[in-house]
């Protein structure tokens, strides 16, 4: 067995594998990309976040590339990470802040500069949403369309167990969260801001 695998297995780490070999084998044919991801509702870490960053430094210490992903982006709508419950959404201020106070305390356990620890780069995938060329377009939606019908054709799909069960289930597998949705934008000759029209058949229908 590849000897970072063979420590992490001897240590607790692994919970669950479909292909232990598959895996070691590719561990043992170079550097492979991994990620962490890192919820940021909170201002801080905790003691929960000590087992990746535990393994984080055990892969890193064995060349192969971590990605420590700070969710900056899902942060903001709510993503409730398979928990039963909706999360509380944020400020954008207070989960700005909470990414920064989170890239901060990592930098001192697996950061190459602070904590000599290499191979590992902070990502937070909200700067992939806020600088994308949707910007304009979300902010003047509202002006360049006369009306705006959304028609929420599947309930709450960011749930999980029960919830998600009574939901009947995810649409597009297992580990998918996406809903079901139809727009449609009515441009014609208006003043102000368009008219919104929002549908939603509702959660945990029976039929």
């Amino acid at each position: 067995m590849n000897e970072a695998l063979e420590i992490l297995q001897e240590r607790g780490f692994i919970q669950q594998c479909t292909d232990v070999e598959g895996l070691s084998d590719m561990l043992n044919k170079g550097p492979i990309s991994f990620y962490v991801g890192l919820d940021p509702t909170a201002g801080s870490l905790h003691i929960g976040h000590m087992v990746p960053i535990f393994a984080i430094k055990h892969l890193a210490a064995y060349g192969h590339r971590g990605i420590l992903l700070v969710g900056g982006g899902t942060g903001k709508i709510g993503d409730p990470s398979g928990k039963t419950e909706m999360r509380k959404i944020l400020e954008y201020e207070v989960l700005d802040q909470n990414v920064f106070n989170i890239k901060e305390q990592l930098s001192r356990f697996v950061s190459e500069r602070r904590a000599n620890i290499p191979h590992v780069v902070f990502e937070n995938n909200g700067s992939w949403l806020d600088n994308s060329g949707l910007d304009g377009f979300r902010k003047s939606i509202e002006q360049e369309f006369a009306e705006i019908y959304v028609f929420n054709l599947r309930g709450n799909q960011r749930t999980s167990g029960e919830l998600s069960r009574r939901e009947g289930g995810k649409i597009f597998g297992s580990g998918s969260r996406t809903p079901v949705s139809i727009t449609l934008l009515v441009k014609k000759p208006h003043e102000g801001k368009a008219v919104i029209h929002y549908h939603d058949i509702g959660d945990y229908l029976s039929r």
